[in-house]
């Protein structure tokens, strides 16, 4: 089953992501423009790494989480079986005391 892909403001598209600019190309723009998708490949390349990590970290708990619920579904499972029915394991009676006003 694929996961559920959520539209947010990330998905917006801006003026650089579509590629428009407000003045026309120019040769001598080429430079910085080399530089600008430099600087931002740099940036998505280091938050890829950064969410790659994330992503590795929520898998690791998750099946951490997965195996701690298996234990303790496998512990209340032979309690249930031990435990004969009807009974409670607490058997402490309670102390009774009157009161006077």
């Amino acid at each position: 089953m694929a996961a559920a892909r959520i539209k947010g403001i990330s998905a917006v598209r801006t003026m650089s992501s579509a590629k428009l600019q407000v003045m026309p190309r120019v040769k001598s723009s080429a430079y910085l423009n080399l530089y600008v998708l430099t600087k931002e490949k740099e940036r998505l390349t280091q938050e890829f790494a950064v969410l790659s990590q994330r992503h590795e970290q929520i898998k690791k708990r998750l099946n951490d989480i997965n195996g701690d619920i298996s234990r303790l579904l496998e512990t209340a499972q032979t309690v249930v079986k031990e435990t004969p029915m009807g009974k409670t394991t607490a058997t402490k009676k309670w102390n009774k005391m009157t009161l006077t006003y």
